[in-house]
């Protein structure tokens, strides 16, 4: 029991670290995406950061579902002028991870 206890304990920290380490990941490719520094991702900004290969590569390797995440954005900004406050976008990506 012990041991159990040990092992989901272990896998609980190491998911903890993983999605700290996506969110700072993506924290600072939207700092690079946000071209007019509001602290907003407009659709034209998600657009640039989603044909980004390497923002592709990164998001393939975290597990998220790219395909579901960019469905999702479709009815995220079916408002032409919608946009999405930068600190909550990791926690949507982090929604479309695989293994969540």
């Amino acid at each position: 029991i012990i041991c159990d206890v040990v092992r989901s304990l272990s896998e609980s920290q190491k998911e903890q670290k993983e999605l700290a380490d996506m969110t700072s990941e993506i924290n600072h490719m939207l700092i690079n995406i946000d071209s007019n520094f509001d602290g907003f991702l407009s659709k034209e900004e998600f657009g640039k950061l989603m044909h980004n290969a390497g923002t592709l590569k990164f998001l393939h390797d975290a597990g998220v579902d790219v395909h579901a995440l960019l469905d999702d954005a479709e009815g995220m900004f079916l408002d032409p002028k919608a946009q999405v406050l930068v600190e909550d976008f990791a926690d949507i990506v982090g929604q479309f991870r695989k293994n969540s």
